[in-house]
């Protein structure tokens, strides 16, 4: 599951009484790229390698990597804090592969 790039850049808005409000800098943390560490066969044992970009417009302090396995977590994992453009490669514990399709996914926040 890789989202759609947004713009980092802060939009500003006018309230109800015509003040112009401008949203606080913000970290933005997207997966950039979503791999499988190993053979896709039954039974053998395998890892998933997300990279995390930090897209946004401020520095992100720890946060958190969840892998998904058919909309199901399977692990969470700590990310380092990311300045703006950083970005890191997290790795999943080993995952035995069981027959059948998978959607593998990962959500960083």
């Amino acid at each position: 599951m890789i989202p759609y790039p947004v713009s980092p850049r802060p939009v500003a808005i006018r309230n109800p009484i015509g003040d112009t409000v401008t949203p606080p800098d913000l970290p933005d943390l997207v997966i950039t790229l979503l791999e499988v560490n190993g053979p896709l066969l039954e039974d053998e044992p395998l890892t998933f390698s997300a990279t995390v970009k930090n897209q946004g417009i401020a520095a992100a302090g720890v946060s958190t990597i969840r892998f998904t396995i058919n909309e199901m977590t399977f692990e969470n994992k700590d990310i380092v804090a990311l300045d703006v453009d950083e970005e890191t490669i997290v790795t999943s514990s080993i995952w035995t592969a069981m027959s059948g399709p998978h959607k593998i996914g990962a959500i960083a926040d």
